[in-house]
């Protein structure tokens, strides 16, 4: 069992420091609302550093403001060993929150690949009232039953964009929340609609590493082949290796599909 009581001072071997640092993964989606950008990049960097090693992708096009934060981060760490990059989340983690171990439940590896960083969406500087609070607000905090209770407007259109031209399904696929993103899709919600770098809920779900997500938006056959203003698909958005055998099996079976439907 991992010695977790004193984490500055721990010495762990490597099977000790992976349980570790996948209990401090599945911990950070507890806290990402009372956390700032900054705070949120460093755990998104160190992520990649520990999972992925140093960055090896290209540094996102000029209008993609989010990748490129997101690129810098994980890039400034050059070639940070993974044990180190597992540690300095963990440490970090541990001085933010001092008894996230013992407030913390279950050691299921956390999907955590990006999503709550990739909109860098950060606290407001006072709390919104919740009557106040935006249909995007309440997918922000996860909340599905103000969400349904608000998609019960007659008046509210899933579909309309905020001022950083994101739909309501593009938070969703973002924050990675499963149940609000089926809910949309229920409701209406575009699965093809663009932001305003002409990017789909798919790469959003494929770039913050959400399989499930990615599976209820193939599900509602989601454009595989959409490309946004830099000409990436999803798939090339995509870091989680299960995500791109996802999407190039299920092109595999499109392609079957119509082939049999097709012949004589």
């Amino acid at each position: 069992m991992a010695r977790c009581s004193n984490m500055s001072d721990s010495v762990w071997d490597l099977e000790e420091l992976e349980e570790v640092f996948d209990k401090s993964t599945n911990y950070l989606p507890k806290i990402t609302d009372r956390l700032d950008a900054a705070n949120l990049l460093y755990f998104y960097a160190r992520y990649k550093q520990a999972t992925v090693g140093p960055c090896d992708i290209p540094k996102p096009g000029f209008f993609d403001f989010q990748g490129k934060q997101k690129w810098e981060a994980w890039n400034q760490l050059g070639k940070m060993k993974k044990n180190d990059a597992m540690k300095e989340y963990i440490d970090y983690m541990s001085k933010l929150y001092p008894d996230w171990v013992q407030e913390c439940q279950g050691n299921q590896r956390s999907t955590f690949g990006g999503v709550v960083v990739s909109c860098m969406k950060a606290p407001e500087e006072e709390p919104i009232a919740d009557a106040d609070k935006s249909l995007i607000d309440w997918i922000v905090d996860g909340n599905t039953e103000n969400v349904r209770r608000m998609l019960g407007s007659k008046s509210l259109d899933c579909n309309q964009v905020d001022e950083q031209g994101m739909a309501a399904l593009h938070w969703a696929c973002d924050r990675g929340h499963t149940d609000i993103v089926e809910l949309l899709l229920r409701m209406g919600a575009d699965p093809d609609i663009r932001d305003a770098e002409c990017q789909t809920p798919l790469h959003y779900a494929c770039s913050c590493d959400h399989v499930e997500v990615v599976k209820l938006l193939l599900g509602a056959n989601a454009d595989r082949s959409t490309t946004d203003c830099n000409g990436d698909t999803p798939v090339t958005c995509a870091t989680s290796p299960g995500i791109v055998t996802l999407l190039n099996s299920s092109v595999s079976a499109s392609r079957t599909e119509t082939a049999v439907t097709s012949a004589p």
